[in-house]
């Protein structure tokens, strides 16, 4: 619990955090609509 209260503490450390974040998140959804998109589209895997 120490830990996250640095983070929330550290400004800068928590704008990198929230920036890593975003990215793996549109990483996640990127992924999720190539997934789909072959499943739809009966597309063999590479």
């Amino acid at each position: 619990m120490e830990g996250l209260r640095f983070v929330v503490g550290f400004r800068p450390l928590l704008a990198l955090t929230n920036v890593r974040t975003l990215i793996n998140l549109c990483l996640a959804v990127d992924t999720l609509i190539v997934y789909f998109a072959r499943v739809r589209l009966n597309l063999s895997p590479p």
